[in-house]
């Protein structure tokens, strides 16, 4: 099982907390504008929180 951590997602860096880098995208589309409104994310701008 992945275990959570933080990930920095977007061009503001928002942390969101999400097993996996399509999960944060997932969970960052949601929080902006709602599943029936996603938001585009570019990928490049998604990084993990440093260990």
């Amino acid at each position: 099982m992945e275990k959570e951590k933080i990930w920095y997602v977007g061009f503001e860096a928002l942390p969101i907390t999400a097993k996996s880098k399509e999960d944060a995208i997932r969970k960052m589309q949601d929080e902006i504008g709602g599943l029936s409104n996603p938001v585009p994310i570019d990928e490049n701008n998604v990084y993990p929180e440093e260990e």
